[in-house]
Order: structure tokens, then sequence, then C-alpha cells
């Protein structure tokens, strides 16, 4: 559980630290007064908006393999040239492809529902069993 919040944690301080990032170059942009000004900061605004959308896919990468690892469901291997890993423009880091990350997180959402759906029969029969015993108790103590 704890794993969940924080990974939740550093998700939302990147997205924020986004967030401010593309803001600043934002107003900058707009005090550039010349082209190349705006140009300039375009690139950088790119460059360093671009650093975090990779730490951001690479923490969700991480985030459902380590998902998958827990459930024994397996995980993409690692090929440069698969397609099912990308390698980023910035950071250098290899990290899931977006498409496999969703196939991984509906593969990993269908096991979590087929195991509450097992545990839920479970229960329903423990209950029932239950119920028969009260039922069998009040019968044979008249």
């Amino acid at each position: 559980m704890f794993e969940r919040v924080k990974h939740w944690y550093q998700l939302r301080k990147l997205a924020q630290e986004r967030r401010a990032t593309q803001a600043y170059y934002d107003k900058e942009y707009d005090k550039a007064e010349t082209e190349d000004a705006e140009q300039s900061v375009i690139a950088v605004m790119f460059q360093e908006v671009g650093v975090l959308d990779e730490k951001i896919g690479l923490l969700l990468s991480q985030r459902v393999q380590q998902e998958a690892a827990h459930l024994h469901i397996p995980t993409p291997p690692f090929s440069e040239t698969s397609g099912k890993w990308v390698e980023g423009v910035y950071t250098s880091a290899w990290r899931l492809s977006p498409e496999q990350i969703h196939k991984l997180r509906a593969t990993v959402r269908k096991e979590r529902k087929e195991r509450w759906e097992l545990m839920q029969s479970r229960l329903t029969l423990l209950i029932g069993f239950g119920g028969m015993l009260i039922g069998l108790v009040s019968v044979l103590k008249k």
C-alpha cells in the first residue's frame, strides 16, 4: 500500500513540476522581443519539459512492471529492436512503450478482477456454509 502512495506522490510531484516549468516558459516566451529569442525559449522549454515527460514515462513503466511482477504476469523481454521498449531522447533511460504500458496495465487489471471474483465466490460459499451451520444448530437445539 505504501508503494502506491509513494508512486502517486512521485507522479504528482513530477506533474506539478512539469506544469510549473511550462508556465515559466510561457511567461518567458511572452517576454521575448525577437523571433530568435522566442525560438531559443521554445527550444529550452521543449528540452526541460521533455526530460520531465521521460521521467514520468519511466515512473509509469516501472510501476506497471512492479504490479505485473507482484501478480506473476510476464513482462515483455527487453529488446532494442522489438518496439516494445523505447529509449529516452533526453535521459537515455529505457522504458516500456506507451502501447506496452497500456497492454500490461490491462492485463494487470484483468488478473486483479479475476482474483477478486474468485475471492467473492469463496466468500459467498463461506457465508452460505456459516448460515447453514447456524440453521442446523438452531434446529438441533429445539
